[in-house]
């Protein structure tokens, strides 16, 4: 589903930096907790470190927003 990135008036978001043995499954080098508009948060992490384990485990998808 399309996810509303929470953003302030200049187009920033409070994303949270999570340490790194709370990074989630798999290693990464970054990993934050971007809040959503409907009161959620998305988890993201750089695009280097998803996929290196070739199973479920490091799945991800590559989205960009749109208008």
């Amino acid at each position: 589903a399309p996810a509303a990135v929470k953003t302030d008036a200049n187009g920033y978001t409070d994303a949270v930096l999570l340490p790194a043995d709370d990074a989630g499954a798999f290693p990464t080098l970054v990993t934050l907790n971007v809040p959503l508009e409907n009161g959620g948060t998305m988890q993201v992490a750089d695009y280097s470190s998803v996929g290196k384990t070739w199973d479920e485990q490091s799945l991800y998808e590559v989205w960009m927003p749109t208008k």
